[in-house]
């Protein structure tokens, strides 16, 4: 492509073996015509009779072609980029099911997080800028197709995401899976609706090898409350999960288990007592869900607000106020606790008494 200065009026864009015509200032003029040679440079053509009408805009009895658009649209090829980057990111996304989760890598890390959240939306706008630049220099179709190739860019990245969690699977075909993320998604799923028949498949899963399998598990035995009473067994084992988080979510279901209170009571006050910082945290947790059926648990509870760990002493507050008033043997220690030196303790101790003192 040769940018020329034809008579001494404007730059023009022509292409080898194409014809230009131009057109002179007046309505009805002889114009001269130039054909680019890639032997010869620009050559001249004897002048050649046409002319252009002063009420249209349309060439009229022009023996010559128009020159074509040569310039490549900038935002397809932004858009088809796109398109490609975030198929390449999709299927990185679904072909990766690492053993600990927490440890994806750098490549997943920029497909999974760096393209789709931070560099796709200022992609998308560069493309839609360039697009609307290239439908005012008329080329409209590519400039749609453009628009098009990166706003369909968005929702193939996403469906990594999908197709990761293999959705064609049941939630039981799920468990089985070889992929500790896909076993995972299945147990929630199973927890979701809380179907009788999937206790026993969750009390499996509480066994898991993968400690994201078992905290789903416990979280979706959790959901079914006291009707997933064949697995307190499991769930008091799994109290003493080497992973502390799975420990904490076998609690809560524990703890959601209303009306058992008389099974699930004696495990969890031995972690409260006996337990680290983070087992008697959990321990009183789930304590604070069974409400007032945790009465039992009133004295223990009171020796934790003297424990050393800040986030202990305030979870016991919590814990004595959702007894309510039968933890009234509390109201001493809680109303010393309003002078701890940890302003959440102080603020849960002053939250809790009112509800204990409410009925006296």
């Amino acid at each position: 492509m040769t940018r020329l200065k034809l008579e001494g009026t404007r730059d023009a864009e022509i292409c080898e073996g194409t014809y230009l015509c131009w057109i002179g200032k007046n309505a009805l003029t002889w114009n001269r015509c130039y054909t680019l040679s890639p032997t010869c440079g620009l050559g001249f053509e004897a002048p050649r009779p046409f002319f252009r009408s002063g009420f249209s805009k349309s060439w009229i009895h022009c023996p010559m072609q128009r020159v074509p658009q040569t310039r490549p649209s900038r935002s397809i090829w932004i858009g088809a980029t796109m398109l490609g980057a975030s198929l390449a990111a999709a299927t990185v996304i679904y072909l990766t099911h690492p053993v600990d989760p927490d440890d994806e890598g750098l490549l997943v890390g920029v497909a999974a997080f760096l393209w789709p959240f931070l560099a796709f939306p200022v992609a998308w706008i560069t493309c839609v800028t360039f697009g609307v630049l290239d439908y005012r220099r008329g080329l409209h179709r590519p400039a749609l197709l453009a628009v098009l190739l990166a706003t369909l860019a968005g929702p193939t990245i996403f469906s990594g995401y999908v197709l990761n969690q293999k959705p064609w699977l049941s939630p039981a075909a799920k468990l089985k899976d070889p992929w500790p993320d896909v076993r995972a998604h299945g147990a929630w799923l199973l927890g979701a609706k809380a179907q009788p028949e999937s206790i026993p498949l969750l009390i499996a899963a509480l066994s898991d090898p993968q400690r994201d399998v078992r905290s789903s598990a416990a979280d979706a035995l959790a959901q079914f409350g006291p009707r997933a009473a064949k697995a307190i067994p499991a769930l008091v084992a799994a109290l003493d999960d080497k992973d502390g988080f799975v420990g904490c979510e076998a609690g809560e279901a524990l703890g959601a288990m209303s009306g058992l209170h008389q099974t699930v009571l004696p495990p969890l006050l031995a972690h409260l007592s006996a337990g680290t910082e983070q087992q008697r945290w959990c321990a009183a947790k789930a304590i604070q869900k069974l409400g007032t059926e945790a009465a039992p648990a009133t004295p223990i509870l009171v020796q934790q607000l003297s424990y050393d760990d800040p986030n202990v002493r305030g979870k016991a507050c919590e814990a004595l106020g959702a007894i309510g008033p039968a933890a009234v043997e509390a109201v001493p220690a809680l109303t010393k606790a309003l002078q701890d030196p940890n302003q959440w303790v102080r603020k849960a101790a002053q939250e809790a008494l009112p509800k204990i003192q409410h009925s006296n």
